[in-house]
C-alpha cells in the first residue's frame, strides 16, 4: 500500500517536472513578437522582390541595347 508521504513525493516530482517544462514554453507576448517579426520580414521580402525585378528589367534593356549596337556595328563593317 502506498503511503501519503510517497504520494506527496510523487506529486512534488511531477509538479517540478511541469514547472521545468513551463519555463521553455512561449508566452502570448512571445508569439505576438514572432508575428510582428514575420510581418516585418514579409514586407522586407516584398520590397526586395520589387527592387530585384526592376534591376533585372534594367539589365535586360541594357543587354538589348548592347546586342543591338553589336549588330549595327557588324552590319556596318560587312556592308
Amino acid at each position: 500500500m502506498v503511503t501519503m508521504e510517497e504520494r506527496m513525493s510523487t506529486v512534488e516530482q511531477e509538479v517540478s517536472s511541469i514547472k521545468a517544462t513551463l519555463e521553455h514554453l512561449a508566452t502570448k507576448a512571445d508569439l505576438a513578437d514572432v508575428k510582428t517579426d514575420i510581418a516585418e520580414l514579409k514586407a522586407s521580402i516584398s520590397d526586395l522582390k520589387s527592387d530585384l525585378t526592376w534591376r533585372m528589367f534594367g539589365m535586360l534593356v541594357g543587354l538589348m541595347v548592347a546586342v543591338g549596337s553589336v549588330v549595327a556595328v557588324v552590319q556596318t563593317v560587312f556592308d
